[in-house]
């Protein structure tokens, strides 16, 4: 069975990993666009849904850290576009608490990789938190949230994974934390680049 599912989460990191790659070359907003991004999804999923079988009969909590970590950004991001908006529901309400306590948890942890992780985790959230709070005050958000929010947190799920096919190739030892940061670091600017080209740019100019 243990073979099984870890084939199962080769196999969807793959997946996931070569459908977000696509994406990102891909005109945004087709057709084809939505097809990849719903692939991307739900292969993300499977990623997430077997890691979390592989760090409980492994006891590997470093691995069910990254599973929820990864999961509440493709979650998140899947329910923006869907809605075309900010909207909070109790489960996407609930998920963002598991999310966050999850973030504070591997941040006491003190492993490097996991306070970075963690504290995007935390960062996200508040901004989260900002939204509902406004919402609920009954205070109009900007046209451009939702879309925001879908790039960012679909970028951070495609780090996440291209994340774990680095570490699983690569190793450098005791400097391999080297690995698992680098990723963050060099996608975070492109996607704040995707951020003022698909949002903020197309608001002032609208």
């Amino acid at each position: 069975m243990e073979n099984i599912i870890l084939f199962a989460h080769v196999l969807t990191g793959f997946i996931a990993l070569f459908v977000g790659s696509l994406i990102m070359t891909k005109k945004k907003g087709t057709k084809f666009h939505r097809l990849l991004g719903r692939v991307f999804f739900w292969s993300m999923n499977g990623v997430v849904l077997t890691a979390l079988y592989l760090s409980v009969i492994k006891n590997n909590l470093f691995l069910l850290h990254v599973g929820i970590f990864v999961f509440y950004q493709n979650f998140a991001g899947w329910r923006t576009v869907k809605t075309k908006s900010v909207l909070f529901k109790w489960y996407d309400v609930a998920i963002a608490v598991i999310s966050v306590l999850n973030g504070f948890a591997m941040v006491i942890g003190g492993n490097i990789v996991l306070i970075i992780f963690g504290g995007i985790s935390i960062f996200l959230f508040f901004g989260y938190l900002r939204s509902f709070i406004l919402l609920n005050k009954n205070k109009k958000l900007k046209r451009i949230e939702w879309l925001v929010q879908h790039i960012s947190m679909k970028v951070g799920a495609y780090i996440g994974t291209f994340t774990a096919f680095l570490v699983v190739n690569i190793n450098l030892g005791e400097f391999n934390w080297i690995v698992w940061i680098a990723p963050t670091i060099v996608f975070v600017p492109i996607l704040n680049y995707w951020n003022y080209r698909f949002a903020f740019k197309k608001e002032n100019v609208g």
